[in-house]
């Protein structure tokens, strides 16, 4: 059978099953109901391609002229070393997973760009991100091991419903336009610029884990910050604590909810919280010093079948300098595997509380990680007035527990203090 190649008409390409893009038994151009033998080019010009299946695919993808690419949830795309470039109103929409080496929306000179959005899924890259033009949406997770990400005068990026970027080793420049909802965040370990005529805007958090802080345009006063470094011309007071819990939540597939990680004084502590379960067997923890090559450190048993919240823990105690990465693997019993998104911690972070789930709902418990030692343990309102004050002692890296029956919706600082040293941080409830 002849393989076909297809001017550009819009027609309509849709994978029948799993493989690599360039097996021309798995498309079809009637909505599936047969095989039309042929491939849709990886330069997709005035088309659509849906991928609903897993694929890979072994060269460049650029959508173009109005054409339009989409990887749904039940699909993945693993274009490992490959780019991914928009010009010209294509559109793109990732649901499912996604890896890549490069993003680029638009051309060099920053003109005719097009549309990425990131909805749901975790997109890889390991390279830089060059927003020449057009916007990119982010809805869920955007994760770059290596590389800038620019963004041009002509370009946007937007976050929105909790989308989060994590750049492991790069610098952020903005020249554009940059938009942070409440739940959402941008960080990087290296140098975080909002450049001359950049504009970020929003209520979300920006943070540089082992980077400076920089702005020269015009930056939200509302957007929490925190710099490892220097910072310059920013329009607010640092605020570690809200903007790291920001930053730190990620929403897990299935069923878990909740995964945080915060550095205490001898070791690095992970939490998560699932709200149901159903056949899930056992919970992997890995952890990576550089985002991309991870190691199975330790396993924590599910609870296995559950309709109600359950909370775990588990202690790192061979912490090293720097920043650590952690994800988890959930197992069920069938062998399914489901990955979280990655956390970091960084050391400088040491001897900190942490609360968690944060925030909670009224009735809930919120654990308070981080205090070693006896002492006193007060909760105040957003007033300053003390709710809740009583003298623990706690070791081995044991959490306590406030009980919110009987505190009203707002904000609440947590302090422990053992006569010599003040530790704070705060929790929400909704």
């Amino acid at each position: 059978m002849a393989l076909l190649s297809f001017p550009s008409f819009g027609l309509h390409y849709t994978t029948t099953g799993s493989g690599n893009w360039a097996d021309p038994t798995i498309w079809s151009t009637d909505g599936g109901a047969t095989h039309c033998f042929c491939v849709p080019p990886t330069s997709v010009s005035g088309d659509t391609v849906t991928v609903s299946h897993d694929l890979v695919l072994n060269s460049h993808l650029t959508a173009t002229n109005s054409a339009q690419i989409n990887v749904l949830a039940s699909g993945s795309l693993d274009a490992t070393g490959r780019r991914l470039t928009v010009t010209d109103n294509g559109e793109v929409n990732l649901y499912g997973d996604c890896t890549f080496s490069r993003m680029i929306n638009g051309t060099a000179a920053g003109l005719s760009g097009g549309t990425i959005n990131v909805l749901g899924s975790i997109v890889h890259l390991a390279g830089p991100i060059n927003a020449n033009a057009g916007v990119i949406n982010i809805f869920g997770f955007l994760y770059q091991t290596a590389g800038n990400i620019q963004i041009e005068p002509n370009g946007t990026i937007n976050f929105t419903s909790g989308g989060k970027f994590e750049s492991f080793n790069g610098n952020i420049n903005n020249y554009g336009t940059l938009t942070l909802c409440a739940t959402c965040c941008m960080t990087t370990s290296g140098n975080w610029t909002n450049e001359i005529g950049g504009v970020v805007s929003g209520t979300g958090s920006a943070t540089s884990t082992t980077g400076n802080m920089n702005n020269f345009g015009s930056f939200d006063p509302a957007i929490t910050w925190c710099s490892a470094g220097f910072d310059t011309g920013m329009t607010s007071p640092e605020d570690c604590t809200t903007s790291n819990t920001t930053c730190s939540f990620v929403s897990l597939p299935v069923e878990l909810s909740d995964f945080y990680g915060s550095a205490m004084e001898y070791h690095n502590l992970l939490a998560w919280v699932t709200q149901t379960e159903k056949d899930c067997e056992t919970f992997i923890v890995t952890k990576s010093q550089d985002g991309y090559i991870w190691e199975e450190i330790g396993r924590v048993t599910c609870a296995g079948n559950s309709t109600s919240a359950n909370f775990y823990e588990f202690k790192d105690v061979n912490v090293t300098d720097g920043i650590s990465y952690y994800r988890l693997q959930q197992i069920d019993v069938d062998g399914t595997v489901h990955y979280s998104q990655p956390i970091s911690i960084s050391n400088r972070a040491s001897q900190k509380l942490m609360t968690y789930p944060n925030p909670i709902s009224s009735g809930d418990q919120v654990f308070i990680a981080g205090i070693e030692g006896e002492g006193t343990l007060n909760i105040r309102n957003a007033a300053g007035m003390i709710v809740s004050s009583e003298e623990i002692s706690l070791s081995n890296g044991e959490s306590a527990s406030v009980d919110s029956r009987y505190l009203n919706s707002g904000m609440y600082i947590v302090e422990f203090s053992n006569g010599k040293d003040l530790k704070t941080t705060k929790f929400i409830i909704r």
